[in-house]
C-alpha cells in the first residue's frame, strides 16, 4: 500500500480576475523509501499540492475543494485541526522554498530550535540544545554549537539549508517534502543538499516527495517523475521511462530544452512557443492544445485523462508519442 496517496485534489484561490483553479484533480502516490519528483513550470501546481498535504493552504484566498489525502489510507483533509499536529513535522514534515527566506532573520539558530522542539516535543533548555546540536550534526553542519547562536544572515546558503532540513527532520518523519531545496544554491552546494537527503533517505528509509524545475536533479535523484502543467498530472512514470521514451508533447519539450554538451548556437535549445493559459480561464479540452504540435481538433474538445498506456506509465494526452499497442 502507497505511503501517501493523493486522489483528485482540487485546490482554487479568490484573485481579482476570478476563481484561480492552482490544482485541478491531481492524483499521485509513493512508498515508503522511494523518492517522486514533481516537475513543470513555474505556477502549475506543484508547491500548491504538496502545502495542501499539510493542509497549509492560506484561507482565505485559498481553498480546497476536492478530493483526499490519504496517509497510510487516513484522509488528512477530513481530520480534525486538533490532530493536524500529530502529522505535521512528526509523520510527514516539509522543507520549504528558498533557505534565504525561510528563516526568521530576528530569531538565532537556537531560537529557532528551541520553539520547534518546546511545541512539538516538550523539550526544553539543555536537553533541547544537546538535541539541537545532534541534528545540525547529522546534516553535516560545520560547527554545530557555534552555528546555533548565529542569526540566519551570518550563515551561507547552503548552512541555511542544513538548518531547515535539520528542523524537518527532528521528529524522524516517514515522508519529507522538499519544496526546490536547491534553489538560489551554487551547484556545488546544490549538489551536498541532495547527497545529503539521499543519505538521510536510505538510514530512515523515508518517503521524498522532490518538487524541482530540474529534470537533471530528477534524473539523479528520484525513482518516478509527475510532470504537471497547468494544474494537471500530465505524465507519469519511472524516471528511466521518463528520459527513454516520453509520452505527453510537453515533456518531449521539457527534455529538449535541457542543454547538452556540445550545444552551439547553431544548434540553439528547443523551446515550447506560446504560453501557459490562465487558470481562472480555462479552456475546453486539453490545456496544452495551443502549445502542442501534435494537437488536433479532438485536443480542444475533450479533456484528455490520465491514463495507463503501458505498465506504469500514464499519461493525459489523446494523441501520445508512445501508442498503447506497444504494451
Amino acid at each position: 500500500m502507497a505511503l501517501l496517496e493523493i486522489k483528485n485534489l482540487k485546490v482554487e484561490f479568490d484573485t481579482e480576475a476570478g476563481v484561480n483553479h492552482a490544482v485541478d484533480g491531481v492524483s499521485l502516490s509513493i512508498e515508503a523509501g522511494k523518492t517522486l519528483g514533481v516537475v513543470g513550470e513555474s505556477g502549475c501546481g506543484k508547491s500548491v499540492t504538496a502545502m495542501s498535504v499539510l493542509r497549509l493552504i492560506p484561507r482565505p484566498p485559498g481553498r480546497i475543494v476536492g478530493g483526499e489525502v490519504l496517509w497510510k489510507g487516513r484522509n488528512l483533509l477530513a481530520i480534525p485541526a486538533k490532530e493536524l499536529p500529530d502529522v505535521r513535522g512528526k509523520q510527514i514534515a516539509m522543507v520549504f522554498q528558498d533557505p534565504m527566506t525561510s528563516l526568521n532573520p530576528v530569531y538565532t539558530v537556537w531560537r529557532i530550535f528551541g520553539e520547534v522542539l518546546e511545541k512539538q516535543f516538550g523539550l526544553k533548555g539543555a536537553a533541547a540544545r544537546r538535541h539541537a546540536i545532534e541534528a545540525l550534526t547529522r546534516v553535516g553542519m560545520s560547527e554545530p554549537e557555534t552555528r546555533l547562536d548565529q542569526y540566519p544572515h551570518e550563515l551561507s546558503g547552503g548552512m541555511k539549508q542544513r538548518v531547515l532540513i535539520a528542523l524537518a527532520l527532528l521528529g524522524e518523519p516517514e515522508l519529507l517534502i522538499a519544496d526546490e531545496p536547491t534553489t538560489a544554491l551554487d551547484v556545488t552546494i546544490q549538489k551536498q543538499i541532495l547527497v545529503l537527503l539521499k543519505e538521510i533517505q536510505r538510514q530512515r528509509d523515508m518517503a521524498i516527495m522532490l518538487i524541482t524545475h530540474s529534470l537533471g536533479v530528477v534524473a539523479e535523484t528520484c525513482d518516478d517523475v509527475l510532470v504537471m502543467y497547468a494544474g494537471r498530472v500530465v505524465e507519469w512514470c519511472a524516471v528511466e521511462q521518463l528520459f527513454a521514451s516520453p509520452a505527453h508533447p510537453y515533456t518531449e519539450g521539457l527534455l529538449g530544452s535541457i542543454p547538452r554538451p556540445g550545444q552551439t548556437r547553431e544548434t540553439p535549445l528547443q523551446t515550447i512557443e506560446g504560453t501557459v493559459p490562465a487558470l481562472f480561464e480555462v479552456p475546453k479540452g486539453c490545456r496544452f492544445a495551443d502549445r502542442c504540435p501534435r494537437s488536433q481538433e479532438r485536443c480542444r474538445i475533450d479533456d484528455p485523462q490520465l491514463r495507463l498506456i503501458a505498465p506504469g506509465h500514464r499519461v493525459a494526452c489523446h494523441f501520445p508519442l508512445i501508442e498503447e499497442d506497444e504494451q
